[in-house]
């Protein structure tokens, strides 16, 4: 999943946090849905931005049929990163 550039060019000068709930097609690997939840790109352009560019990853496909992950992601000045964490 080659995300990372684009959550980049969606954030411009927007410095935050926010996780975004993904829900992947298991056989395909093809994201069905991405929802930014919470943080300080909730309901922004920035954050319809990075849902448009997350809804167009491709995950590896899987024998389940369906598989919900949370993209927990930080733009700031001194710290950038993006940790996957998987929904129980």
């Amino acid at each position: 999943m080659k995300v990372y550039p684009r959550f980049l060019a969606c954030a411009g000068d927007m410095l935050g946090y926010s996780r975004v709930s993904i829900v992947v097609a298991g056989p395909t690997g093809r994201v069905t849905s991405a929802k930014v939840i919470d943080g300080d790109y909730a309901g922004t352009q920035e954050g319809a931005c990075i849902e448009r560019a997350v809804m167009r990853a491709v995950f590896p496909e899987c024998a389940r049929l369906e598989l919900t992950i949370v993209l927990r992601f930080f733009l700031d000045s001194e710290e950038t990163g993006i940790e996957v964490c998987k929904i129980p």
